[in-house]
């Protein structure tokens, strides 16, 4: 006989890693992975707000973001519908994937916003302007975008089939960026990101567990 334990999201104190984020991670040394969002913020968002905030220390990197920014500029209205769009859609996907929509999950949905546009302004708009001055324009982009990948290797200790697809959807979002809209490929990431991981480290996944009962 069996009994079915249901394990509820809404308790996520003993830090369960969700299986669909931690396939990302190659093992540590020690055996140990990122298991909260604390360290994914650590590790990680404090280098890329570190780098946001350097980037714009150098009039060269800037000399892009007024055009990359002019579709906002000439009609936010529209841009302002099309994130609430996004937003609702991001926070419908929470619900509908069994996942408890609460003040965690929004917080997670709102920092993958912030990595969005400090990758996107860091890696296909700042940091390819800066190398232009020194690399052919193809260069400028393939180099940023391995730095970018790089990163990830480092900081979230992804494995290397993940940073070959970072590395290879940055050249995407770099494609993108040629038409001009930094706003665009920021969403683009944004949404990308959340559906490859939708929910912060340490919240439990609607699971089933069969156990065995002692016979009587």
């Amino acid at each position: 006989m069996l009994e079915n334990t249901h394990l509820s999201p809404k308790n996520d104190s003993e830090g369960v890693f969700p299986e669909s984020q931690g396939r990302l991670q190659r093992d540590a040394a020690d055996g140990a992975k990122i298991t909260s969002f604390t360290q994914v913020f650590l590790r990680h968002g404090l280098l890329m707000l570190a780098l946001a905030a350097l980037c714009v220390l150098f009039p060269n990197a800037l000399v892009a973001l007024s055009p990359s920014v002019a579709g906002f500029l000439a009609s936010p209205h529209y841009y302002a519908l099309a994130f609430l769009t996004l937003l609702a859609f991001l926070i419908a996907y929470s619900q509908l994937s069994d996942k408890v929509v609460n003040r965690k999950q929004l917080t997670w949905i709102g920092y993958l916003l912030f990595i969005s546009v400090a990758e996107e302004w860091i890696f296909r708009l700042a940091l390819p302007n800066l190398l232009k001055g020194y690399l052919a324009p193809l260069y400028a982009v393939v180099i940023s975008n391995v730095i970018f990948a790089a990163i990830h290797f480092f900081t979230l200790r992804w494995r290397l089939i993940w940073v070959i697809f970072a590395f290879l959807g940055g050249l995407g979002l770099s494609r993108v960026m040629t038409h001009g809209d930094l706003l665009v490929v920021i969403w683009l990431h944004w949404v990308g990101t959340f559906l490859n991981t939708p929910f912060p480290p340490g919240l439990k996944q609607l699971k089933e567990k069969s156990a065995p009962l002692p016979q009587d």
